[in-house]
């Protein structure tokens, strides 16, 4: 409970590129935004995990959203829906899944924002890792939008490399809504 919790949607995503992020992961996921929870309560069982968050205020609106999990073995499915009675109407289902096999990790996602007053906007996103040994791995991530931000192709390739020490180098390459931009740098853990 307070200020800015999770909410109960907000599920699934891709990999992100870059020492500080080069925004791929941010075209499919930027369509989260919703309810503004300030409460958020979650429940597991074995496998599945349910979550509801709302915003506690005297908003006749009564913004919230849920999520269920489901991880078995390699697989990860994520399913939310968020709905704010406010006069915009808006509601979101989002939906992510993960796999892993050896040395690959996919992670993909969509969602669906519909309004009353708006267009609809839909967004996906995919991105792959490979762990090239121990210490590297190599990721790749696409992204989509129908969001009028979105002007063109967003996606890049990111490296990493545990250097050992708590020192791990990133370095990532991307195009952003047909923006080049590239980054790297050491993160450092102690």
């Amino acid at each position: 409970m307070g200020e800015d919790v999770a909410e109960a949607n907000r599920i699934g995503g891709i990999a992100d590129i870059g020492y500080d992020g080069l925004g791929v992961d941010d075209v499919a996921e930027d369509n989260y935004e919703g309810t503004g929870a300030n409460v958020n309560w979650t429940y597991s069982v074995d496998a599945l995990t349910v979550g509801l968050s709302f915003l506690s205020d005297n908003n006749n609106a009564a913004p919230y959203a849920v999520g269920l999990t489901y991880k078995t073995g390699a697989v990860d499915v994520n399913v939310g829906y968020a709905d704010e009675d406010n006069a915009a109407e808006t509601n979101i289902v989002n939906f992510g899944i993960g796999y892993t096999a050896g040395a690959m990790t996919l992670d993909a996602m969509s969602t669906n924002r519909q309004a009353n007053n708006a267009a609809d906007i839909q967004t996906v996103g995919v991105s792959v890792a490979y762990a090239v040994d121990a210490n590297q791995t190599l990721t790749f991530a696409v992204a989509d939008s129908d969001a009028a931000a979105n002007t063109g192709d967003t996606m890049g390739i990111g490296y990493s490399n545990n250097l050992g020490g708590g020192a791990t180098f990133n370095a990532g390459v991307a195009s952003v809504n047909d923006v080049s931009n590239a980054s790297f740098g050491l993160n450092f853990s102690f």
